[in-house]
Parts: C-alpha cells; sequence; structure tokens
C-alpha cells in the first residue's frame, strides 16, 4: 500500500472559473508529480482539459514544470495565460 499526500490547489482566473472553487485540496500518492496532481484534477473537474495546454504550475510560489515532485503540504498554482498591456 502506498503512502498518500495533500496538496493545496489554487487556481486562478480561468481555472477558477472551470474548476467552480477558489481553492480545494486533493489526496495523492507519495512521490506524485504536478502532472499527476493536473490529471487528478482533470478526473474531478472535466472542464479543466480545454485549459491544459495553456495551464502554467507553481509550487509553493515557485514556477515548476509537470514532472516536478511534489511533496505533502504542497501548495500547487495553476496558472492560465496572462494578457493585458
Amino acid at each position: 500500500m502506498s503512502d498518500s499526500i495533500t496538496i493545496c490547489i489554487q487556481p486562478f482566473a480561468a481555472v477558477t472559473d472551470a474548476m467552480g472553487r477558489e481553492s480545494t485540496s486533493i489526496t495523492i500518492d507519495d512521490g506524485s508529480t504536478v502532472s499527476d496532481a493536473w490529471n487528478a484534477l482533470v478526473q474531478s473537474y472535466p472542464d479543466l482539459v480545454a485549459l491544459q495546454d495553456t495551464i502554467a504550475f507553481a509550487c509553493n510560489d515557485r514556477i515548476v514544470n509537470r514532472q516536478t515532485t511534489l511533496s505533502d503540504g504542497d501548495t500547487l498554482a495553476l496558472l492560465p495565460p496572462v494578457s493585458g498591456g
């Protein structure tokens, strides 16, 4: 049996709209990556699929890639593209 970790999910802008909530937490297997967390989120929030190619991720306020391993208690921010001028 594998150990699990709990991480906080902090969506922003269009991601918040797609999830219908301002934050949540998920429990995933210990050793999971950002990609694993994203896949778990898509299972619970299918509207996220439309954003999957444009999302950037930050873990504990640092930009990370999808292969980054997460730890218990981490905060994973889901950042949509930003436009403006």
